[in-house]
């Protein structure tokens, strides 16, 4: 008799019980990504030969909506065929591509939300839908304490929108992101104004998981990879997209660039020393989304539109890619660092050279022209992280002197070249968005003085205690900043304890029990 031989993971199909399995098999799951990307790809090819966006059933197709849709909608088709390819033999198979699916469509819709209520309805919906895959495989309790954080923060998101979209039906009469986007941009001053923009940049900032609504993010990493690399590349960096749209009202206020600035900034302060040194690789994904969202609300404080939407399109391809590639072997140990005093030298160096080459290739783009606060901060940053490939390249001494040369070429064009790259890429930017989001200038007052010099200093800082780590690693300041910093400082701590808290007080109420 043959004995057929099957794996011990593989569990014969199971049927779903009554409302899932109804969903699970009304359609074909696998087509739903792929239509949603053809009719994505079909709205960015429609935006570049018209400047004026069109508005139908609710939504709103131009040069912004339709690029964040197409990113969507192609980094769901990878996620879902990742997740269809894994999860072969599993009874809740269908279920679970069900649930994918329908995050991939709520986010495609959020992205292109252009009326109120849809806008909201697409908020809410891709909360619940991300919290079912969350919480997906019921035996891993710490992915669904985690589902439970994650909820929480998206209820405070959610009602921060709600409250934000009814400031301006009651103030201008706007039913939709592009009635507010133009009243915004027609109204000098006033209280309706400054509570719009205020109470949208607070949902933004709860929504992308900034400092300190951050804590569940780094531990959503029980969850299916897919889902994390649909969630840090095509969900989290929603609001950000919903602030380049409304860019006219932040413009505007002031007191958003404040804000932006400071949670940005605060979140990059968190979040990058944890990121380098992150003892999973998952988890440092996590922990560097954290900080490029709050880079992203940086830019958005700048008001450097142009660069936040390149900064969206680019990182939710980089997460797409890490997370569905964390499980190989992780490369081999890196060559000594080079000595602190020696980097901090050439990390000065470097960015001095190159900010001076930034300098040049932003008037020969013509982005100098009109340089306010916003863009000397963007040409410092820009001009510090240049600055870091020095360090990289030049920081080991060699004792081949051919090789010492060829790297130090490399430190010089890479000064001469990664500049020009960065301010083409930028105009480009600007040139496809066109009216979508004009390049506002931010103004020239000490607010805009203030917002801009927060966030180049903590980056500065940053980097210079990057470079001196070496040093600092043998020491007992180096260890302890090491300890403290992969847990985040404990802000996600004492932010986690308090949505348990929360969710504690909810389930209490919602049961009627009475707590001794």
């Amino acid at each position: 008799m043959d004995v057929v031989y099957q794996p011990s993971h593989v569990t014969r199909p199971m049927p779903l019980p009554g409302r899932a399995a109804r969903v699970a098999c009304a359609m074909p799951l696998q087509a739903v990504p792929w239509v949603l990307l053809a009719l994505a790809t079909g709205a960015v090819a429609w935006a570049a030969t018209h400047d004026a966006p069109a508005a139908t059933l609710g939504l709103c197709v131009d040069r912004v909506t339709s690029i964040v849709a197409l990113l969507v909608a192609g980094i769901g088709v990878v996620a879902c065929r990742y997740a269809e390819r894994c999860m072969v033999g599993h009874a809740r198979r269908r279920e679970f591509l069900a649930w994918m699916a329908a995050t991939v469509g709520c986010a495609v819709v959020l992205a292109m939300a252009d009326a109120l209520p849809l806008l909201i309805g697409a908020w809410i919906a891709l909360g619940t839908c991300l919290d079912r895959v969350l919480r997906f495989f019921r035996e891993r309790p710490e992915a669904s304490t985690a589902a439970r954080r994650a909820r929480t923060v998206s209820w405070i998101g959610d009602a921060l929108l709600v409250a934000a979209c009814a400031v301006a039906w009651g103030a201008w009469g706007s039913t939709s992101v592009t009635d507010a986007a133009a009243s915004a941009s027609t109204v000098r001053d006033g209280a309706a104004l400054t509570a719009f923009a205020l109470v949208l940049c607070a949902a933004v900032i709860v929504k992308s998981a900034q400092v300190p609504f951050h804590g569940w993010l780094p531990d959503t990493m029980e969850a299916p990879t897919p889902v994390s690399a649909l969630m840090h590349a095509g969900i989290v960096n929603a609001g950000g997209v919903l602030l380049i749209r409304l860019a006219p009202a932040i413009e505007r206020v002031p007191e958003s660039w404040l804000l932006l600035s400071a949670f940005g900034t605060a979140s990059m302060v968190v979040a990058a020393p944890a990121t380098w040194f992150g003892a999973r690789a998952k988890t440092a994904l996590a922990w560097s989304t954290v900080s490029q969202m709050g880079f992203m609300l940086v830019q958005c404080a700048l008001c450097a539109f142009p660069a936040a939407l390149l900064h969206i399109v680019g990182h939710g391809l980089y997460k797409a890619w890490s997370f569905l590639r964390a499980g190989e072997v992780p490369p081999a140990a890196r060559l000594p660092a080079p000595h602190a005093t020696r980097a901090l030298s050439l990390l000065l160096l470097g960015t001095v050279v190159s900010g001076l080459s930034l300098a040049a290739w932003a008037s020969a783009f013509g982005l100098a022209n009109g340089a306010g606060p916003g863009k000397v901060a963007l040409l410092a940053i820009v001009a510090i992280a240049v600055g870091q490939c020095w360090v990289a390249l030049l920081g080991r001494r060699r004792a081949c002197v051919r090789a010492t040369l060829a790297r130090v070429a490399a430190s010089a064009a890479c000064s001469a070249f990664a500049p020009a790259v960065a301010c083409a890429l930028y105009a480009a930017a600007a040139l496809w968005l066109g009216s979508a989001a004009p390049m506002v200038r931010q103004g020239s007052g000490t607010t805009a003085w203030i917002a801009a010099a927060v966030p180049v200093t903590a980056i500065a800082v940053l980097a210079a205690v990057h470079a001196a780590m070496p040093a600092l690693e043998g020491r007992r300041f180096g260890e302890r900043l090491r300890i403290h910093a992969m847990n985040g400082f404990y802000l996600g701590v004492i932010a986690n304890r308090a949505l348990d808290r929360v969710n504690d007080l909810f389930r209490t109420t919602t049961n009627g029990v009475t707590r001794a």
